[in-house]
C-alpha cells in the first residue's frame, strides 16, 4: 500500500508538468543520439528552448562510423546545434547545490515532470531557461521509510522554438 501511495504521488507530480505543455517522451530523454549545443554535450534538448531565429546551423548524423561513448553511455548518432544565443550551461548537481546546499544522501532528479532514470550526470541545461527548482523529501510522503530527496527542475517555455525529431 505504501508503494502504491508513493507511485500515485510521483505520477501526479509528473502529470502537472505535462499539463503545462512541457511534455517530452522518455524515449527522447534516453535516445541513442548525442546532442551538442555550441560544441557542449548536453545529453538531451530538455532544459533548452532555443529560439528559431538564433539557430545558425543544425547537423544531424543518423549514424556514426564508430559509436560515441560519453560517461559510459554509447551513442549511435549525433546532433550538433550551433546558435547565436549566449548559453550558460548548468548541471543537475550544480542546480541542487545552488538551490539546496544541505541535501545529503540519495537524490532523484526530475526535469519538467520527467524522471531522469539514467545518466543524470550528463544532463546540462540552459541556466536562463530554469524557471524554478523544488525539493521533495521522502519524509513528505506518507508511509515511505527510505531516505532520499527529489529535486524537481521546471524550465521556461519560449515560443517559437526549435524542435528536433
Amino acid at each position: 500500500m505504501k508503494r502504491i501511495l508513493f507511485i500515485v504521488a510521483l505520477v501526479a507530480s509528473a502529470i502537472g508538468a505535462k499539463a503545462q505543455g512541457m511534455e517530452i517522451a522518455d524515449s527522447e530523454l534516453n535516445a541513442p543520439v548525442a546532442t551538442f549545443v555550441n560544441g557542449t554535450f548536453v545529453k538531451s534538448m530538455i532544459g533548452f528552448d532555443l529560439k528559431k531565429e538564433n539557430v545558425k546551423n543544425v547537423v544531424k548524423h543518423a549514424s556514426l562510423p564508430e559509436p560515441l561513448v560519453i560517461n559510459g553511455v554509447t551513442y549511435q548518432g549525433r546532433i550538433d546545434i550551433e546558435c547565436d544565443q549566449d548559453i550558460a550551461f548548468t548541471t543537475l548537481a550544480e542546480l541542487r547545490e545552488q538551490n539546496f546546499p544541505g541535501i545529503t544522501g540519495d537524490v532523484i532528479y526530475m526535469i519538467n515532470g520527467n524522471f531522469i532514470t539514467k545518466d543524470a550526470v550528463s544532463y546540462k541545461l540552459d541556466k536562463a531557461a530554469v524557471k524554478k527548482c523544488e525539493l521533495l523529501r521522502s519524509g513528505e510522503f506518507e508511509g515511505i521509510d527510505a531516505k532520499f530527496s527529489i529535486v524537481r527542475v521546471m524550465t521556461r517555455k519560449f515560443a517559437p522554438s526549435v524542435r528536433l525529431r
